[in-house]
């Protein structure tokens, strides 16, 4: 089964999830599409460990994401016109090989293959090879590469600073999902993250009605299409603004609150997830040695998404 769109639904890219725990209004504001991430990294091979089996799904913003283009090539050009989910599809040839489909995790789609399959304990891709197709990123035995696309010659396929600012964007913690800020603390934390990532053709605008009163005295940040950050006033009840998811408070008091090497926060992230039925979940780890402490960002799309970046070690 050498064609991609067959093997795909036979890889079933979207299963259930149970997300009975979320509410209604924040999973109607996920729906709509809240989910982002900061900062370049040095990207090692990320490390990738889902408490649950099963790979995740990540919203990555195309359009406008400083794609990387490989040779100009027909297949790349055509992923900056879309603004789509967007995963990576890992397609092994060989008998009983099991085909899985993982977020874009740093951009590199060749390492976050590799990754995803070692948590799976699954065998590596031989000779691997990475494509793009509208929404999807594949991977793939040199030897099955199909003929009407030109491979990616670069290690990213997407700008990893793009990657990081979506999932910050998204994140429940200290991020833009973080518990109530208002408007104007709102704007100064996505300032504050633009110039963290260097982004320096992005803004930060404001919605049209986005000022707090009594009934929206919080609010919410969100990637808009045309490189900007764009903030809304909301009620305090319309995302996790109450601080009611407990996971990311626990990350917020252990991690955000301390100063930690990047396997320190892995593991409090490891044990929070093992110690909770939180549902399908994937935890990558990704080393950056620009920053003294370790940072986390926790999102929900679909799945719960957690990423670790940090230095080896702390002082």
């Amino acid at each position: 089964m050498n064609d991609p769109i067959a093997r795909l639904r036979h890889a079933d890219p979207a299963p259930e999830s149970n997300l009975a725990q979320i509410s209604s209004n924040a999973w109607a504001r996920i729906q709509d599409g809240t989910t982002a991430e900061p900062r370049t990294v040095t990207a090692s091979v990320p490390s990738t460990e889902p408490a649950h089996r099963g790979i995740g799904r990540r919203g990555i913003l195309a359009a406008g994401a400083a794609v990387l283009l490989a040779g100009g090539g027909a297949a790349y050009a055509a992923i900056t016109s879309y603004t789509k989910v967007m995963q990576v599809v890992c397609l092994p040839d060989g008998p009983g090989e099991q085909e899985i489909i993982t977020p874009v995790l740093t951009g590199d789609p060749i390492a976050d293959c590799a990754s995803a399959m070692e948590s799976q304990g699954l065998s590596p891709i031989a000779d691997p090879v990475a494509y793009g197709k509208p929404s999807y990123l594949y991977v793939v035995p040199g030897d099955d590469v199909p003929t009407d696309v030109e491979p990616l010659t670069t290690q990213y396929a997407i700008d990893p600073k793009m990657v990081e600012l979506e999932a910050s964007v998204a994140d429940f913690v200290d991020g833009g999902m973080a518990p109530c800020r208002t408007v104007a603390e709102q704007q100064a934390w996505a300032q504050g993250e633009l110039e963290r990532l260097a982004l320096r053709d992005w803004s930060v605008r404001l919605a049209d009605g986005a000022v707090n009163d009594h009934d929206s005295p919080c609010s919410t940040v969100l990637i808009d299409n045309d490189q900007s950050l764009l903030i809304h006033a909301t009620p305090a009840d319309d995302t996790f603004s109450g601080g009611t998811w407990e996971l990311a408070d626990e990350l917020r008091a252990q991690i955000s609150e301390s100063c930690l090497s990047l396997e320190e926060a892995r593991a409090i992230v490891s044990k929070a997830l093992a110690a909770r039925d939180a549902g399908p979940s994937h935890l990558t780890t990704i080393e950056d040695q620009d920053v003294d402490c370790a940072r986390v960002d926790a999102e929900i799309g679909g799945d719960i998404q957690i990423t670790v970046y940090g230095p080896s070690t702390t002082g």
